[in-house]
């Protein structure tokens, strides 16, 4: 999700939606350069898309919208 002017909406909608299963572990990640977006999940790209503005440095966030969610080894980076 990206937020701007007050506001958040989706940046990346995979279609089809990956099957996510409970007590499962799972390598996600997002890469974000310029304003340039991508998601990975298991290796595998499951989505991109071109964001209106350059991304600034600064914040993470990660969340889950429909249930309780466990993360381990989170890490971010500079290109």
């Amino acid at each position: 999700r990206q937020r701007s002017g007050g506001s958040t909406s989706d940046v990346i909608n995979p279609s089809p939606k990956p099957v996510i299963l409970a007590n499962t572990w799972y390598d996600i990640a997002f890469s974000v350069i310029g304003n340039q977006v991508s998601a990975s999940l298991d290796g595998a790209l499951i989505g991109s898309a071109t964001l209106s503005d350059t991304t600034p440095h600064g914040g993470l966030a990660l969340g889950s919208v429909y249930g309780g969610v466990e993360y381990d080894d989170v890490s971010a980076s500079a290109p």
